[in-house]
């Protein structure tokens, strides 16, 4: 199961931008660089990147260090 990211150069959401506060504004094309988000495995399970989030977010983690 996917969330499908159009490739509309004409929709405002296309690029997303933000402000790093080490490497300064940084933006990106959605559909070209990301694509389509999982949300479902075709194993069944639920995609990591989705479950981490959420759990994160339930725990309150507002900064991760990688």
């Amino acid at each position: 199961m996917r969330i499908a990211v159009p490739d509309n150069p004409d929709v405002p959401g296309d690029v997303c931008r933000f402000e790093d506060s080490v490497f300064g504004l940084r933006s990106f094309s959605l559909p070209r660089e990301v694509g389509d988000v999982v949300i479902k495995r075709s194993d069944g399970l639920v995609s990591y990147q989705l479950a981490v989030t959420v759990d994160d977010l339930a725990m309150g983690v507002n900064q991760i260090v990688r």
